[in-house]
Formats: structure tokens, C-alpha cells, sequence
């Protein structure tokens, strides 16, 4: 009996000390969840913010429900073994009030670690499955937020802070793991939201892809994932000539290559590790419903305020108008004082909704103005809980430089990247955007509620990303275990977590890629410049050749204006002079010579001379009449055919394609022609600057 009360003491005595240690380890632990969430939650309370927050956390909370109980049909995740039990039961620990507590956390960890990656169990396994599981771990930590806003007013528990760091890590971990076993990054390129920054950065981080174009657009061409913004009908109707991006209408691409299998397959084959689309989602063509991103890539998308989107969207294309038509008298009629009503025709994708039509594929993509309402709201919000990384423009550079240094690994940021500035392009081109704007931009604006809904969410979601991120670099975390991120940018940076690139999704090889998929990746890259050059060459020749000849005949009319008014002058004094062959011919008989007399006869004769070089024209005429006009008008009439032949060279030929580096624009595609009515300056100015 006295043994078995010892014993029992023990016990007592034993967890007393555990519990003991477990509260010294709680005070020891810094709070680092409790500071994050401070940050990109707030620490003081704000009933109409609050309420927005706790919506939005709803909304990701109960998303998944939407594939289980069949409304949605695409969200792969919820396929993959055990992640719908996963999903139900953080459902009825929510119900039960029991979410964010040591077992929630412990679920979920074991979820995580079986399914993803352990890291508590050595180096982890980089060839496993290719799924982080982004929904459920967006969903979990909406859970937390909302728990932290409402049950435990704002303050993290002691005993719950250490458990909470080491979910972060696990959640952490599945992330880089499965960027690194799957390679290849597609980033949706929502236009005007930043996406040609993207594209420049991952060419300073060292990605390899198809082609870097000056353009920063990054696209693979077998694809077919460009833009087709433009109505060109309506605009051949308008001005006679055919428009840029004019494909508006043009609703399936021209590829065979049109689910994830088959685009995965083409880029896993090439090696690539990055590409961009700037069209619309996959297989959504036949079935809206079905539309969704490819869960063989590391998807990456960058959202921005719909009204500033727009606003951007709207001036670029007004700027690249008014580069293209070469034509002020034009440019000025078609776009002065246009309405709301002008550009749903021209543009109706561009001022309806645009981020949520590429999201949700071709059709949705085609929809008539006003096609966009709550139904396509839900849809686009689940298909973005679903993304690897979501990063919104309007965050600020310190949210940003976490999203990018430990969601992709990648040294090289945002923060010193700003392409295609409209305020400085402005400048360049001499252009008033008010001017050209519609004059009822509100109304523009007030339809643009579904749109704003999505980013709302997408608010959100970047929040609880950085919360994620931020907590992992607090505990000092790399992307890649081996090597800092400062190392990293010295060594030269190789593309981050998407440094070993794409394996084949049907390999059983330990092995990575063989390098002779990079090696031609590269010769292809460096092939595409060179063709790019040569292009550039003949171009630029045929450009000074044309500026000669419009010189040429500019200078050319000049001296035959010259010599018109020298003529004109000779006739007006020969008019004066009445009487003066008889005054020659008596001087002549007098005995005083026809020097006198001869003068005139040579100065009529070099005026001849002038007027016929003129009228011959060309290079030759242009030099001869030169001549002559020196000898007729003196130096004062050569500077005035030297900017006479100046202005011809500039006012023909516009600005000239340095011009055009600093203005971001962007070339015209032969698939642009329509109608038999040129579509624009063919000049692809893609060509010129060659990185």
C-alpha cells in the first residue's frame, strides 16, 4: 500500500514538474505568432474592419465545403487521400468551438506530415506528392484569425504559442517542398497588375524560360496565352485601320496543347522552370464549371484594386494607340471626348470585370457586358484559394519582399523593378490621358462590384500568406535549408525553390532532369536573340533607308520651292526693267560690252538650272539644287533645307525606338492584321531590347 502511494505521489510529483516545465517553455517561447497577427490583423479593434475580416475568413473557411457538397467541381486537393476527412473534421472542430486549440493543431500536423513532408524526421522527401495543399492550410488559418479576433480578443494563450510555431513550420515546409518537387511556376498574368515586374524579376532570379522579350511578357508561344483585349471590328469600322490586340472574340486558343497534361508535359520536356499566361484559365473552354489551374505547376498570381486596374488598363492602351497611329488628326478624332459606351465596344473585357473573366476561363472570358455576377464571384474565389502563392500589388514592398524571399526563394524582389510607367510615358509622348479618358469613368468604375468582391478575398488571402511567412522568417527558416538568401543573390540566384526545374510526372527515377534539358533551353533562348537581332538589323536599315528617301524628297520639294521663288523674283525685276534690251543693245553698240548686260543673262540661266534640279528630285536633284540654292539665296536658305530635311526625318517617322524602350510598348503580332486592313506599326518592337 505505502509503495503504491509513493508511486502515486511520484506520478503527481513528475507531472508537476512537467506541467512546470511546459509553462517555462510557454513564458520562454517569443511570441511570434502573437506579433504577426498584430501586424496584418490589427491590435486594435475596428467594428466595420472586423466585420469585413471575419466575412472574408468565412469565405475561406467554408470554400472547401463547396467541392464536398458538389457545387464546385474543380479543386484537386480535395481528391488527393485523406484531405476531405482532414476538411470535415477542422469543420466540426470549428462547430464544436474547439478550433485553434493543441488537438486542432496536432491534427493538422499529422495531416501535413503524412501527407506532405516531416520535417522532424530528417531531410525530407523531394520526391513525394506534388500537392502543399494551399486550401485546407488557408482554411486552418482563417480559423486562427477569426479565433484570435473573436474568442481570445486578440491575445494568443501562453500554452498555445509554441504549438502554433510549430504548425507554421509544418505549414511552411509543405510549401517549399512541393515548389521544389514541382519546378515549374505558372503565373497568371492579370494585366496592369504587375505582371511584367514578375516576369522581370524571375529573369533576375535566374529562371529559364522559353524567352525573356523586352516586353517582360514570358509567355511559352505554343500556347497561345495572349491577351485579346481589343474589338477589332468595331475598330476597323471606326478608323479604317486594323488594331493591336485585336482578337477580341477569338475565344479558343490556337494550340493542341490544351489541358494541364499536355502543357505540363511540352514545358517539363523543355526544362522550363517559369512561364507566364496572360489569358485565361484551363479547360474551362467546353465547361465553364470545369475550369481551374493546373495542380502540376507552382501557380503564382498577383491581384491588384480593380478601379486602379482598370484605370492603368485604360491608359496603356490609349498610349499604345497613340504610338501606333502615327496619326495625331487620327488619334485625336477617335479618342477625344469618347464615353463609357465607346469602350465597352472597343474593349468590353477591359472595363467588365477583366480579372475575374481570365480567371475563369475562354467562355467566361467572351461573356456580354454585364455576364459577371455572384455566381462567377464564388467561383473565382475558390479557384484563388487554391493557388500556391497569391501576392497583391497594393501591399507594400516589406509584405512583398516576404511573399517573394520565402514563397519562391527568390533574393531579387519587387522592390527595384517598375516597368512601364504610364505617368513617364506620358511625358515621352506629349500625352494628356484626361483628354482621351471617358468622361464617365464612374460609371465604369460602378460596375465593377464583382471584380471588387474577388479582390476583397484576395485581400485576405495575401494577409494570412505573409502571416505564414512572416512567422516562418521569424524562426529563421530558409527556402533553402543548405544556403541564405544573401548567398543566394551573390552566387547568382538560379530560380529559387524552382532550382532543380521540372521532373516528368511519370518518372521513377531518383534523379533529377538531365542538364541537356537546360543546356537547350539555353541554346534556344540564345537562338531567339539572335533572330531577334537580325530582325532589329533589317529593320533599323529599312527604317534609316526610308527616313533617306522621305528626306530626300522633302529637301527635294524645298528646292523647288526655292527655285519657284527665285524664278518669281526674276520675273518681277525683268518686269521692272522696261525697256532693257534696247538699253543692252545700245550699250553693246556704244561700245561698252555686254558684260554689263550679262550678268542678268547668267543669273536667269542659274535659276533655269535650279528649277529643273529640283523637279528631277532624288538624292542627286537634292544635291544639285542645294548648289544652286546657296548660290541663289546664300547660306540662309541652306539652313532652312537642313530643318526642312530634320523635321521630314522626325514628323514622318515618329518617335524613334529608343523612344519606345522608355515607353514599354509593345509590337503588333502578323495575326493582327485583319480585314486586309494593316493592323498598326508591325514593327514587333519586342526585338529591340534583347536581355
Amino acid at each position: 500500500m505505502k509503495y503504491h502511494v509513493g508511486l502515486a505521489r511520484g506520478v503527481v510529483a513528475l507531472a508537476f514538474l512537467a506541467l512546470l516545465a511546459n509553462i517555462s517553455n510557454a513564458q520562454d517561447t517569443e511570441p511570434l505568432v502573437q506579433k504577426a497577427l498584430e501586424l496584418f490583423f490589427g491590435s486594435t479593434a475596428n467594428a466595420t474592419v472586423d466585420g469585413e475580416v471575419l466575412a472574408m475568413l468565412d469565405v475561406a473557411i467554408t470554400m472547401p465545403l463547396l467541392k464536398l457538397n458538389g457545387t464546385l467541381k474543380k479543386v484537386p486537393e480535395l481528391d488527393e487521400p485523406g484531405a476531405a476527412d482532414c476538411v470535415r473534421t477542422l469543420i466540426q472542430l470549428g462547430d464544436a468551438g474547439h478550433d485553434s486549440t493543441a488537438a486542432w493543431a496536432r491534427k493538422l500536423g499529422t495531416f501535413y506530415t503524412t501527407q506532405v513532408a516531416n520535417i522532424t524526421t530528417g531531410p525530407p522527401d523531394m520526391f513525394g506528392r506534388r500537392q502543399a495543399f494551399p486550401v485546407i492550410r488557408r482554411m486552418a488559418m482563417a480559423q486562427l484569425v477569426k479565433t484570435w479576433l473573436t474568442l481570445w480578443q486578440r491575445q494568443v494563450p501562453a500554452d498555445m504559442e509554441a504549438p502554433l510555431q510549430q504548425l507554421f513550420r509544418e505549414f511552411y515546409e509543405a510549401h517549399r517542398v512541393v515548389a521544389i518537387r514541382k519546378g515549374i511556376m505558372e503565373y497568371f498574368h492579370i494585366s496592369k497588375a504587375g505582371g511584367t515586374s514578375w516576369c522581370h524579376a524571375a529573369k533576375n532570379n535566374g529562371c529559364r524560360a522559353q524567352v525573356y522579350d523586352s516586353a517582360y511578357i514570358c509567355q511559352i508561344g505554343q500556347f497561345d496565352d495572349r491577351v485579346r483585349w481589343l474589338n477589332n471590328s468595331f475598330h476597323v469600322q471606326r478608323t479604317g485601320r486594323g488594331a493591336r490586340w485585336g482578337t477580341w472574340g477569338r475565344a479558343q486558343r490556337a494550340t493542341e496543347m490544351t489541358t494541364c497534361a499536355q502543357r505540363f508535359e511540352f514545358a517539363a520536356a523543355l526544362g522550363y522552370q517559369y512561364f507566364s499566361n496572360e489569358y485565361t484559365l484551363h479547360e474551362g473552354f467546353e465547361d465553364p464549371d470545369n475550369v481551374g489551374t493546373c495542380p502540376q505547376f507552382f501557380n503564382v498570381i498577383l491581384v491588384r484594386d480593380p478601379i486602379k486596374r482598370l484605370l492603368s488598363h485604360l491608359k496603356f492602351v490609349t498610349m499604345q494607340m497613340k504610338w501606333d497611329y502615327r496619326n495625331n488628326t487620327l488619334f485625336h478624332n477617335t479618342f477625344t471626348g469618347t464615353d463609357s459606351a465607346f469602350w465597352e465596344e472597343f474593349g468590353p473585357v477591359l472595363v467588365d470585370n477583366y480579372m475575374l473573366r481570365g480567371m475563369l476561363g475562354e467562355t467566361v472570358y467572351h461573356y456580354p457586358i454585364g455576364g459577371i455576377g455572384p455566381r462567377q464571384v464564388t467561383q473565382g474565389r475558390a479557384i484563388l484559394q487554391q493557388y500556391d502563392l497569391v501576392v497583391d500589388l497594393e501591399a507594400g514592398h516589406d509584405v512583398l519582399d516576404d511573399v517573394i524571399e520565402l514563397g519562391v526563394g527568390w533574393p531579387h524582389t519587387l522592390r527595384h523593378i517598375h516597368d512601364k510607367d504610364s505617368t513617364k510615358a506620358a511625358k515621352l509622348l506629349n500625352l494628356t490621358y484626361e483628354d482621351y479618358l471617358p468622361r464617365d469613368m464612374q460609371r465604369l468604375y460602378s460596375k465593377q462590384g464583382p471584380d471588387v468582391e474577388f479582390y476583397r478575398f484576395g485581400k485576405v488571402l495575401v494577409r494570412l500568406d505573409a502571416l505564414l511567412f512572416h512567422v516562418a522568417r521569424g524562426l529563421g527558416v530558409q527556402p533553402l535549408a543548405a544556403t541564405r538568401l544573401a548567398d543566394m543573390a551573390e552566387r547568382g540566384p538560379k530560380c529559387g525553390l524552382l532550382r532543380r526545374g521540372p521532373r516528368q510526372l511519370n518518372s521513377t527515377e531518383r534523379e533529377w532532369q538531365p542538364n541537356e534539358y537546360a543546356d537547350r533551353v539555353n541554346a534556344e533562348m540564345r537562338a531567339a536573340r539572335e533572330e531577334a537581332q537580325r530582325k532589329h538589323a533589317q529593320r533599323m536599315a529599312r527604317a534609316k533607308a526610308a527616313k533617306l528617301a522621305k528626306a530626300a524628297a522633302a529637301a527635294a520639294q524645298a528646292a523647288e520651292a526655292a527655285a519657284n521663288a527665285v524664278v518669281a523674283a526674276a520675273d518681277a525685276v525683268s518686269k521692272q526693267q522696261q525697256g532693257g534690251t534696247r538699253r543692252r543693245g545700245l550699250l553693246a553698240v556704244e561700245g561698252v560690252g555686254a558684260e554689263s548686260g550679262g550678268a542678268g543673262w547668267e543669273e536667269l540661266l542659274e535659276v533655269r538650272r535650279i528649277e529643273e534640279a529640283g523637279r528631277a528630285g532624288g538624292a542627286g536633284g537634292v544635291r544639285r539644287a542645294m548648289a544652286g540654292m546657296r548660290a541663289a539665296e546664300g547660306r540662309a536658305a541652306g539652313r532652312q533645307l537642313r530643318r526642312v530635311r530634320r523635321r521630314g526625318s522626325t514628323e514622318e517617322q515618329g518617335l524613334d525606338w529608343r523612344l519606345a524602350l522608355e515607353l514599354g510598348l509593345e509590337g503588333v503580332d502578323e495575326e493582327e492584321e485583319e480585314d486586309g486592313v494593316e493592323g498598326g506599326w508591325a514593327g514587333g518592337w519586342e526585338d529591340y531590347t534583347l536581355r
